[in-house]
């Protein structure tokens, strides 16, 4: 017949009895204390430290540093690593996972320009483009009236003349302007919006192109009034 396995129980008793009469040396009193228990503990790591912490008070020096540097790390990681809430978890996360496997984030593109942001485009488009036909327009009347006050001194009349003509040019000049600033605060939106910009970068260029010429038409005419 096979004889009977001993309980749990009867090790612990039987460890403490040879502990007490001096029968079993430290590691006879290290197997009967602990391997018994060395499954349970593994498996249950929230509850092991302290169970390891109880046993490790009564047997001696050298089996107990061997708890301390073996065991113990084991058990707390296999703790950490549980589904314990107790502790945090050290598995693999999906984001790290991405990051493993090269993953990356698709491509993010502008929204579309709104109906209402392409008419107010193409209205401020049509406004610098009125405001630089009516500089064009003036445009011959200053030539002449510059020309002709082209070496007078400032107290004569044809110099206030050809002032007051200067300052109508650069005042259409001035809404044009007015235009390109009111196109480049629809851009600075539609870059903070995610918004596509386009078609307000096509008329940006656009305006700045005709306010480039009004100033080489001004720059013209103030060095023939200096002369």
């Amino acid at each position: 017949m096979n004889k009977a396995q001993p309980t749990p129980s009867q090790w612990r008793a039987a460890g403490k009895m040879g502990a007490v009469k001096g029968k079993a040396g430290p590691s006879q009193r290290w197997n009967r204390a602990f391997l018994p228990h060395l499954g349970r503990l593994v498996w249950q790591a929230d509850i092991a430290l302290p169970a390891i912490h109880a046993m490790a008070r009564s047997m001696e020096p050298g089996p107990r540093k061997l708890i301390a540097a073996v065991l113990v790390p084991g058990l707390a990681l296999a703790g950490c690593a549980g589904t314990s809430d107790r502790y945090p978890s050290l598995s693999v996360r999906d984001f790290e996972r991405a990051s493993a496997t090269g993953t990356e984030e698709p491509s993010l593109t502008p929204r579309p320009a709104s109906e209402e942001l392409l008419a107010r485009i193409e209205f401020l488009l049509a406004e610098a483009e009125e405001a630089h036909l009516a500089f064009t327009a003036a445009s011959p009347e200053a030539d002449r009236i510059i020309a002709a006050a082209a070496g007078m001194n400032v107290e004569d009349n044809g110099w206030a003349t050809a002032q007051i003509a200067l300052a109508n040019l650069v005042s259409k000049r001035g809404t044009t302007a007015i235009a390109l600033g009111d196109i480049d605060q629809l851009y600075s939106d539609a870059t903070l919006d995610f918004i596509s910009r386009d078609g307000i970068a096509q008329a940006r260029d656009k305006v700045a192109m005709l306010i480039a010429m009004e100033d080489q038409t001004l720059e013209r005419l103030r060095s023939q009034l200096d002369r």
